[in-house]
């Protein structure tokens, strides 16, 4: 007893530590704006991976522990239930559900592996790689730890409460921004251009950029839109949701609980489950959800969400009159708000603009929780009228907010047309390394160089294009693979799930979502989510006798081959099986005490547990009485009709009693191991003790070979093959996961240092600092280069040279180069990093500018230094340098102004340059 509570103990804490975690996560997304930056996740992710690598030798030390115990229930078996019951899978059968569930763990590691092999062999930004690499650990033990939650009983709770409460708190936090009691500094953002903003002002909230804050707000609201259409479409299913999860705010009841109402436990929770707060609850996140939608403007979250709807409300066509119900007042009530804040310009006073919300999602409210149950209340005309009334209040609210932003919609958009620059680019640069790509962050360290007009974004719009970049064709198969999984998964076990899944996969073709570490954590949730309530369902079923599916109760099933009767559920009490063959009635469960086997032929009866204490076995025909149990000593039996005798100890290895009636050997000693006794009228073998560990029965007629007592689990001194695959996949968890949160300790100490160099004004004292930052991360740039500019000739070009072997095609650091030479007597070189730069960087003003400059300089220093020859080629140079510089320009203003982002032209401090090269030429 002991060593089950030791198990159930063991799980049950890595459970808990796996609801932390996530929660964890969802803390982490919201105050590090999404989990976009990675420069400040890295003492977050320090942490994370700190914890997962505790949690992991947590598990080795319990299995090692279950190990010396010599075996126990909780320890080994993984994602297990309540009393020892398996709820992972029907473990040893391979579904299509195991085979999704393991495409959509392995797809994260074998991204992280990818990211791992580039960082070896050196990408085109070592820097972008590691972080990468950081943020694909993050992801992949995060949809570990949610498929874990997903699959426990208590754990379920916190993942569903912690999804409710991550979307209230991002959608709240901008809504209260907006009115002016929470200060976020760049929860709005102003645009003085009308194809970005019909008002000039988007609503941004914690991500800080519209367009994605849009799509996370679409994925909250078809969740909840479609869970409550769900409900009020199948009155009777939605019964059986368990607690408030039903209601809206994630929550679920316990099972035990389930188990302990009965028949009567269901109808209660059906009562309450069907009451006002309970509907009202269902109700309260779609009105914050609609408005914020609105209120960011994002064209492509609107039309994700209208598509990923119409997609499925195509596939369960049952679900458009509940989904009208539901959503007409509060989207109403949300295009209401969303004109009366943007014709204010998103600045409202704290009083006026809290009591509009309130009032409107009171209103939204009550006048939904009408429409819902109404509509599902009525028949005939009435019910018609109240579908007429929600689709009107869908009409209006649709109306009223396209007349609003209808210039847009309809108008040409230099948003569009740029994104077509950037795919275009993309793929002429993805084609030079097709295959496995160049690394992490390669368009954002190499858009510069790939750029066809001076555009201004280091975000390609397009996640399938940027993993296209990273890893090439085998990174992004894996990715579609992974989204095919997830896709089966939410169709097959909760396809209401599907519409925000959708937006997910649909939003990420228009813009950079998955740059958003939020984005991924999401993606991994609704799979998770979807698996919860499928087992949820499937233990409601199997609990409940009145449920679709139901435990059956001394049923049984027959094989004709044998002409054997056995109990469907051997479980159940004094349920028993015949073999009319040799007319042998034997209980279905040997462990169930006082249950007995009859054989008529030698009129014995005999218990099926010969453990039980004082239980004997008595032959009126003999009138002997044998003991039940076998180990106590100097017990003897005899039989005078059937010939048999037993062992007076039975304690002899290897002794047998023959019946020659039956012609049945049996040992003696049924503890020995392995020993086993044959009947030959059945020809089966079947082990003489049913508690001994791996014993088997086999009927050859069958060829079946089935364990004698189903509730042994491996109780061996040996290492089964089981348990060493999970201590290796503990083991490795625990390397990968310590060398991560080494890693980004590294990165957040050198970020640290940098920040304090920033902010330091000591010349000294900033060198130093960062020197310690470069000590830490040597892999960053920009710390390279804010150390090689206050530091010596050659101390810096060192330093520059041994930073281009982290990040050999930075266009930063060859421009910093370029400019050390510039400064000293080699044109040379300088010619060469002045190439290597504008290469990269062919857009820039600046250095077109300066370079000419610089060439001129020292073309006129040579000269004065007597040096004729190259005093002309450094002005010969600085010429060439202005002629292409010239004609670039004139190009880029043949193609007209519209992309023209970085403003590239002649300046005119590019004309007085030209104007002096001329004059020198003159003179010489």
């Amino acid at each position: 007893m002991w060593r089950f509570k030791k198990d159930w103990s063991l799980e049950s804490s890595i459970a808990y530590i796996c609801g932390g975690l996530v929660i964890a996560a969802g803390v982490g997304a919201c105050l590090l704006r999404g989990l976009f930056f990675t420069d400040e996740m890295y003492p977050f992710l320090t942490l994370w991976f700190v914890l997962c690598c505790a949690c992991s030798l947590y598990y080795l030390v319990g299995v090692g522990a279950w190990r010396k115990s010599g075996g126990g229930v909780g320890a080994v078996r993984g994602f297990t239930g309540v009393n020892g019951v398996s709820e992972v899978s029907e473990v040893s059968q391979v579904s299509g559900e195991n085979r999704a569930l393991r495409i959509l763990l392995s797809v994260p590691l074998i991204i992280l592996s990818l990211y791992v092999i580039h960082w070896l062999c050196g990408p085109l930004s070592s820097q972008g790689t590691m972080n990468e690499m950081l943020r694909w650990g993050l992801y992949a033990s995060f949809a570990i730890l949610v498929c874990f939650c997903a699959v426990n009983l208590v754990e379920r709770r916190i993942l569903n409460v912690t999804w409710s409460m991550l979307g209230m708190t991002l959608c709240l936090s901008a809504l209260l921004a907006v009115c002016g009691v929470v200060k976020l500094p760049f929860a709005v953002a102003y645009s003085n251009s009308s194809e970005v903003s019909a008002t000039g002002v988007r609503l941004a909230g914690l991500m800080e950029y519209p367009n994605a804050f849009g799509a996370v707000m679409a994925v909250f609201l078809l969740e909840r839109l479609f869970a409550v259409a769900v409900y009020y479409g199948d009155p009777k299913k939605s019964a059986n949701m368990l607690g408030a999860r039903s209601v809206g705010l994630g929550m679920e009841c316990a099972d035990a609980e389930r188990r302990s109402r009965g028949e009567e436990g269901v109808e209660a929770e059906q009562g309450k489950a069907g009451s006002t707060t309970a509907a009202l609850l269902r109700l309260l996140p779609l009105f914050p959800y609609t408005a914020a939608l609105l209120l960011t403007e994002s064209r492509g979250a609107w039309l994700t969400a209208a598509c990923a709807c119409a997609a499925v409300l195509l596939w369960k066509r049952q679900l458009i009159a509940p989904l009208l119900a539901a959503g007409a007042a509060p989207v109403a009530a949300a295009a209401l708000l969303y004109r009366q804040l943007a014709r204010a310009g998103l600045a409202v006073e704290p009083v006026p603009g809290l009591l509009l919300l309130a009032g409107l999602w009171a209103g939204a409210l009550l006048a939904g929780l009408w429409l819902c149950r109404r509509q599902r209340g009525a028949a005939g005309t009435a019910r018609a009228a109240m579908l007429a009334l929600a689709a009107a209040g869908w009409t209006a609210a649709g109306i009223a907010v396209l007349l609003h932003v209808r210039e847009r919609i309809t108008g040409p958009s230099s948003t569009v047309s740029a994104r077509g620059l950037f795919y275009r680019d993309a793929w002429r640069l993805a084609a030079e390394a097709p295959w496995l790509g160049r690394g992490g962050e390669t368009w954002r360290h190499s858009y510069l160089a790939a750029q066809s007009r001076p555009y201004v974004g280091s975000q390609v719009h397009n996640g399938y294009l940027d993993i296209l970049l990273n890893l090439g064709f085998v990174g992004l198969a894996a990715i579609l693979l992974m989204l095919l999984a997830v896709g089966w998964l939410l169709a097959t076990k909760s396809p209401r799930l599907l519409p925000p899944f959708l937006v997910i996969v649909l939003h990420s073709v228009v813009d950079f979502d998955w740059s958003y570490g939020l984005f991924w954590l999401l993606l991994f949730w609704l799979p998770a989510i979807a698996l919860a309530e499928h087992k949820q369902k499937h233990q409601s079923a199997s609990t409940h006798p009145q449920s679709e599916t139901k435990l059956p109760t001394h049923s049984t099933s027959t094989n004709p081959l044998t002409n054997v009767t056995t109990p469907a559920n051997p479980l159940i009490a004094h349920s028993t099986s015949t073999n009319p063959l040799i007319n042998v009635t034997t209980p279905a469960n040997p462990l169930i005490v006082q249950s007995t086997s009859t054989n008529p032929l030698t009129n014995v009866t005999t218990p099926a547990n010969p453990l039980i204490a004082h239980s004997t076995s008595t032959n009126p025909l003999t009138n002997v009485t044998t003991p039940a149990n076998p180990l106590i000593v100097h017990s003897t039996s005899t039989n005078r009709l059937t010939n048999v005798s037993t062992p007076a100890n039975p304690l002899i290895a290897h002794s047998t009693s023959t019946n020659p009636l039956t012609n049945v050997t049996t040992p003696a000693n049924p503890l020995i191991a392995h020993s086993t006794s044959a009947n030959p009228l059945t020809n089966v073998t079947t082990p003489a003790n049913p508690l001994i560990a791996h014993s088997t029965s086999t009927n050859p007629l069958t060829n079946v070979t089935t364990p004698v007592n189903p509730l042994i689990v491996y109780p061996t001194s040996k290492n089964p093959p089981q348990i060493r695959l999970r201590r290796l996949i503990g083991t490795a968890a625990c390397c990968f996961s310590l060398m991560l949160g080494v890693l980004s300790f590294h990165a957040a100490q050198g970020e640290k240092f940098y920040r304090q160099a920033i902010m330091s004004v000591d010349p000294s004292v900033k060198v130093e600092l960062l020197q310690q930052s470069l000590g830490w991360n040597p892999r960053s740039p920009r710390t390279a280069i804010a150390l090689s500019r206050l530091l010596s000739g050659e101390q810096s070009v060192s330093l520059l040279r041994q930073s281009l072997l982290y990040s050999p095609e930075n266009a930063s650091l060859s421009w910093e180069l370029a400019e050390v030479w510039m400064s000293s007597d080699h044109p040379g070189a300088a010619l060469y990093w002045i190439g290597q730069s504008l290469r990269l960087d062919k857009y820039n003003n600046a250095k077109w500018v300066k370079a000419i400059e610089g060439m001129l300089l020292m073309g006129q220093k040579k000269l004065a230094e007597g040096n004729r020859k190259e005093g002309l080629i450094c002005v010969a140079s600085g010429n060439e340098l202005l002629l292409k510089y010239r004609r670039l320009a004139e190009e880029e203003a043949n193609k007209g102004g519209q992309h023209n982002d970085r403003e590239f032209r002649m300046t005119e401090q590019a004309d007085d340059l030209s104007r002096r090269l001329s004059m020198f030429a003159l003179r010489f």
